[in-house]
Order: structure tokens, then C-alpha cells, then sequence
């Protein structure tokens, strides 16, 4: 009897997401800014994400997926719930045509 090859479908490709934030990591940037103000900033941060979304014309789901995250996460960031890492700011920053600044309330500058 011949064997049968077994045919294996392409597995989809992850994207690498960064290590989790340390406990220490957390602590230096409560002192740095205050918890207090660590949350406005997350406030303001996700405001802006939100808002250059829009602009873009883009659906949570289509922005999540175009940053290699779950439109779950993304609404968690829009509303101040997760922190926003560089590699979701400087693409939406380049596409949008902003400024990284822009992102944690400096003035538009386009």
C-alpha cells in the first residue's frame, strides 16, 4: 500500500509583540508622572488614536488588523485602558500625518 502525503496548510504568520511591561517598569513610570497622571495621558493618548482613526476613515477592525492587534485591544486604547507602545503611535502618526507629539498633546503642527 502507497502512503498518502499529507497535504499541511500555510500557518498564518504573528506578528512579534513586545515583552510584557515589568512590575518595575510600571513603579518608575507611577513616580515619573503620578498615577493620576499617568491616566490623563492615557486619556488624551487614546483620544488621539481614536481621532486619527477617523480621520483615516478607518474602522476599529481595519485599524486593529492593519497594526497586527484585535479590534478589542484597540478599543481598550481608544478608551484609556491599555498604553500605547511606539509601534502602534509611529505608524498611525506616518499615515495620518501627524506628529508623534500629537499623540500625547502637543499642538497639530500639519
Amino acid at each position: 500500500m502507497a502512503k498518502r502525503k499529507r497535504e499541511t496548510k500555510a500557518k498564518p504568520r504573528r506578528i512579534r509583540q513586545p515583552s510584557p511591561v515589568t512590575s518595575a517598569e510600571v513603579a518608575l513610570r507611577a513616580r515619573v508622572l503620578g498615577d493620576e497622571q499617568l491616566d490623563q495621558l492615557h486619556q488624551v493618548v487614546g483620544a488621539r488614536v481614536r481621532q486619527a482613526r477617523e480621520e483615516l476613515g478607518l474602522s476599529q477592525e481595519q485599524c486593529a488588523r492593519a497594526l497586527g492587534r484585535t479590534q478589542h485591544w484597540l478599543s481598550g486604547l481608544e478608551s484609556g485602558i491599555h498604553a500605547a507602545q511606539l509601534y502602534v503611535l509611529v505608524p498611525l502618526a506616518a499615515a495620518s500625518g501627524r506628529s508623534l507629539g500629537w499623540f500625547v498633546g502637543e499642538p497639530d503642527r500639519r
